[in-house]
C-alpha cells in the first residue's frame, strides 16, 4: 500500500491526521495486531488506526532511505491525534514517507520473533 499526494502541499502545510481508538496500556498488549498503533501520547494512550480505513494516515510508510522521508507525525497528545506535516514542498503523485522510529521497528521486530517463536 502506501499514500500518495493527490494535489502539491508547500512544506510546512498539514495534509491529514493520524487518529483511531485510544487504547489504553492494557488493551495494547492484548492486541496481536499492532500494525497501526501509534505511541507517544502517554502510557495509557496509544491510537490505534487499524479499525479505521478511512484514515488515510495510516497508510503512510517508512522509508529507510533518509532522504525519501518527506512528511513527519506531529502528535498532538491532548487531542489524542497526529498531524501529518509536509518536510518539503510535495508534488502530486509522490508517494508519502514518515519515519516511524526505532521504538516502533524494535516493537515490530521483538513480536515477529515471538510469532515465529510460537508457530514451531
Amino acid at each position: 500500500m502506501g499514500l500518495f499526494a493527490c494535489k502539491a502541499f508547500r512544506r510546512g502545510e498539514v495534509l491529514c491526521e493520524y487518529s483511531g481508538t485510544v487504547l489504553t496500556l492494557r488493551q495494547l498488549l492484548q492486541q496481536r495486531d499492532r500494525t497501526y498503533v501509534m505511541g507517544g501520547f502517554g502510557l495509557n494512550a496509544h491510537i490505534d488506526a487499524g479499525p479505521h480505513p478511512e484514515v488515510l494516515a495510516r497508510y503512510i510508510n517508512d522509508n529507510f532511505d533518509k532522504s525519501k522521508i518527506n512528511v513527519r507525525f506531529n502528535k498532538l497528545k491532548t487531542l489524542k491525534r497526529a498531524e501529518v506535516i509536509a518536510l518539503r514542498a510535495i508534488e502530486p503523485g509522490e508517494e508519502l514517507y514518515a519515519s516511524y522510529g526505532q521504538v516502533y521497528w524494535r516493537g515490530y521486530e521483538a513480536r515477529q520473533q515471538a510469532t515465529a517463536g510460537t508457530a514451531k
